[in-house]
């Protein structure tokens, strides 16, 4: 039996833009107190989906969009300054 070496995982950028959508928009529904119900009725309005892993990025973006409208507030990325106004 011969072994192989593990390869160390490798990601597309467009697969860690999505996942980066995904925790956002999950990130979001926290921040927003939704309940599932609710963030499965916003999912399916703005995409015709009732799971955001269905959706295209597009449509992820619009979700986003959707959601900073009705109050969400991204973090500031790690290692920048929030911008003060």
């Amino acid at each position: 039996m011969t072994a192989v070496a593990a390869r160390a995982a490798t990601f597309d950028r467009a697969s860690q833009h999505r996942r980066s959508m995904l925790a956002k928009i999950h990130v979001a529904k926290k921040q927003l107190a939704m309940d599932e119900d609710d963030y499965r009725q916003l999912l399916f309005e703005q995409t015709g989906h009732g799971s955001a892993g269905d959706c295209t990025d597009a449509q992820l973006a619009r979700v986003i969009e959707r959601m900073k409208a009705i109050g969400f507030r991204p973090l500031p990325r790690a290692g920048k300054k929030a911008a003060t106004h």
